[in-house]
C-alpha cells in the first residue's frame, strides 16, 4: 500500500476543499482597511468610518481629508457625534420622538465626521443603488447615532440596495455666522458624499446609482445641494422628506449670534476673534450658548446657501434629478406640543389643532406644493407623497399628536420599535404600512425615473382634477398602502396664507429662543 507524502496530501485536500467564501468584512478604502461586523443572514455593517478629519484641527473650516492608516481600522461601533444644541426646545422635540435619553447619551467630540454603511451579504446581489441618509435637527442638533435611522432592516429586506448614514457639523460648529465664514456642515454632507463616490464601489455599492435621502433640515440640506450644485453628475435622485429652502427663513440666525458668543468667551476684544474662537475649549462655547440663549443654524452665505435660491429654482438653474418629496398631515402637532411644553401659551382664541393646521400649511404643505410645482414646471419627474398613519408606539399612545413632524422615520426605516414606547405593540396595520413606505423609497432608489410607476404612485402634476396626483401613505381609506387626493383640494388654501403667520411665527420665534 502506498502513501502519498503529507505535504502533498495537504495540497491536494486544499484543492478539492471548496473554497472558503469572503464575508466581505475588511473592505479597502482610500484611507486604508475597515473591518465591519456581520448582521443577519449575513449581511454587513460598518460604523464610525471617519471621511474627513478631526474637526477640532480645524474648527469653523471647510472639510479637510480623513489620514491614511496601516492597521485594519475597527468599523464595529459608533463613531462619535458632532456637539449639538439641546437646548429646552430640542429636548422636548426628541422628548416627543422617545428619543431624548439616547441622544443626552451618545458619545461626543469635533473629532465627529464619520459614517455608517449597511451592505448585503457578499452572497447576495452586488453594485447595488446607493441610498445616503442625512439627519434633521433644524441644524442645531442631530447624529447618525440614533435608534430610528439604522440601516439595517432595508438591506434584510430589499435586495439591490446599500445604506449610507453620515454625521455633520451643527451648532455653532457647523454654522457660525460668523464674517467670512461658511455654512461648514453644508460641506461636510457634500465631502461626505464625495467619500461615498469613491469608495462605496468596493462595499459593493454602485458610485452611479446614488440618491440622497433626509428629513426636516437634512432635506433642506438637500434642496440646497441641488441649487448649488446644478450639474452634479454623482446624485441620481433626492427624496425630501418635511423641509425644503423655504423653511430656513423661520429658523435661520440673525448675525448678532456670533459677536454675543465671542463676547461671552473673552474673544471679543481680541486682536483676531476667529483664531481666538478656534482655540478655546468647545466647552465653553457650549456654555456661552446655553447661558445666553444663542441659536446657530444656517443661514445665507452665498456660497452653500443663497439669498436669490427662489430664483434658481423658478428658472431650472437647480440639479433636475428626479425628485420623491412631501410631508406630513400635521406637522405642526410636534412643534405646538414642544411650544407649548416650554412655556408657550396659545391665544384664548386658537386651539391646538388650529395652530398645529397653521404650522403645517405655512412651513410644509404648501411649500411642497410649490416645490413639487416649480420642479414639474422645469422638466424634473416629481412625486409627492403625503404621510397620514399614526400609531400608539411612535405618539406614545397621545391622541393629541397625529401624522407630527418626524413620525414618517420609523417607518420609513421599519425601526417603529426602537422607540421606548415599547408599552405600545407594533400593530399589524403599522408594520405592513412600513413595509409598504420603505418599498417605495427602495424602488425609488433603484430607478429614480420609472420605478414608482410600477409601484402604483402617481407621478405630480398641478392640474389633476380628473387623475389625483398626491400619494396618501396610511390613509384612513387604505391605511396599509396607498390612496391619491387632489392638489386643488389639498392646496387650495396656499394663496392665503398670509392669515396664518402671525399664529406661526410667535411659535417659531418661541422655539429659536429656546435654542430650537
Amino acid at each position: 500500500m502506498y502513501s502519498l507524502p503529507l505535504q502533498l496530501a495537504y495540497g491536494l485536500f486544499s484543492f478539492f476543499a471548496p473554497a472558503a467564501l469572503d464575508n466581505g468584512l475588511v473592505v479597502q478604502t482610500a484611507q486604508g482597511q475597515v473591518q465591519g461586523t456581520l448582521l443577519e443572514n449575513g449581511n454587513r455593517q460598518f460604523l464610525g468610518i471617519p471621511f474627513a478629519a478631526d474637526t477640532s484641527k480645524y474648527r469653523f473650516r471647510a472639510p479637510q481629508a480623513p489620514p491614511t492608516h496601516s492597521q485594519i481600522l475597527d468599523a464595529s461601533g459608533w463613531g462619535d457625534s458632532c456637539p449639538p444644541d439641546l437646548g429646552p426646545s430640542a429636548q422636548a422635540f426628541l422628548k416627543i420622538a422617545g428619543l431624548l435619553d439616547q441622544q443626552l447619551n451618545v458619545t461626543k467630540s469635533e473629532n465627529c465626521l464619520n459614517l455608517n454603511i449597511w451592505a448585503p451579504a457578499t452572497t447576495r446581489p452586488q453594485n447595488t443603488a446607493v441610498m445616503i441618509w442625512i439627519y434633521g435637527g433644524s441644524g442645531k442638533f442631530g447624529t447618525s447615532n440614533t435608534l430610528p435611522y439604522n440601516g439595517s432592516f432595508f438591506v434584510r429586506d430589499w435586495n439591490d440596495i446599500t445604506i449610507v448614514s453620515i454625521n455633520y457639523r451643527t451648532n455653532v460648529l457647523g454654522f457660525p455666522n460668523a464674517p467670512g465664514t461658511w455654512n461648514v456642515g453644508l460641506l461636510d454632507i457634500e465631502y461626505a458624499i464625495q467619500w461615498v463616490y469613491k469608495n462605496i464601489g468596493n462595499f459593493g455599492g454602485d458610485p452611479n446609482r446614488i440618491v440622497l435621502f433626509g428629513e426636516s433640515f437634512g432635506s433642506l440640506a438637500i434642496d440646497a445641494y441641488t441649487i448649488r450644485n446644478p450639474t452634479d453628475t454623482i446624485v441620481k435622485g433626492v427624496i425630501l422628506e418635511s423641509g425644503l429652502m423655504a423653511l430656513d427663513e423661520f429658523i435661520a440666525p440673525n448675525s448678532t449670534q456670533w459677536p454675543l458668543l465671542a463676547a461671552a468667551v473673552g474673544c471679543g476684544n481680541s486682536n483676531n476673534v476667529m483664531q481666538c474662537m478656534q482655540a478655546v475649549p468647545y466647552s465653553l462655547l457650549e456654555g456661552g450658548i446655553i447661558k445666553n440663549s444663542l441659536s446657530f443654524t444656517a443661514g445665507i452665505d452665498n456660497y452653500t446657501m443663497f439669498a436669490d435660491w427662489k430664483y434658481y429654482v423658478d428658472h431650472g438653474m437647480y440639479l433636475r434629478v428626479p425628485t420623491l418629496l412631501g410631508n406630513n398631515a400635521n406637522e405642526g402637532d410636534m412643534f405646538v406640543a414642544a411650544y407649548e411644553a416650554t412655556g408657550g401659551t396659545l391665544p384664548e382664541h386658537i386651539t391646538f389643532d388650529e395652530a398645529s393646521a397653521a404650522c403645517t400649511d405655512v412651513l410644509f404643505h404648501c411649500p411642497a406644493f410649490q416645490s413639487a410645482k416649480l420642479r414639474v414646471e422645469t422638466g424634473a419627474t416629481t412625486w409627492r407623497y403625503i404621510y397620514s398613519g399614526v400609531f400608539d408606539n411612535i405618539n406614545n399612545g397621545n391622541k393629541t399628536l397625529r401624522a407630527f413632524h418626524t413620525a414618517e422615520i420609523p417607518m420609513v426605516f421599519q425601526t417603529y420599535n426602537f422607540s421606548t414606547f415599547t408599552h405600545f405593540p407594533a400593530t399589524p396595520v403599522e408594520i405592513s404600512l412600513s413595509k409598504y413606505i420603505q418599498g417605495g423609497w427602495v424602488a425609488f432608489a433603484r430607478n429614480p425615473s420609472l420605478a414608482l410607476d410600477n409601484y402604483n404612485w402617481r407621478r405630480f402634476v398641478v392640474n389633476d382634477i380628473l387623475h389625483p396626483s398626491i400619494n396618501v401613505l396610511g390613509g384612513p381609506e387604505n391605511p396599509a398602502s396607498v390612496t391619491y387626493e387632489r392638489t386643488a383640494d389639498h392646496d387650495a388654501g396656499c394663496s392665503e396664507l398670509d392669515d396664518l403667520i402671525p399664529i406661526v411665527l410667535p411659535i417659531i420665534k418661541h422655539l429659536n429662543g429656546h435654542t430650537f
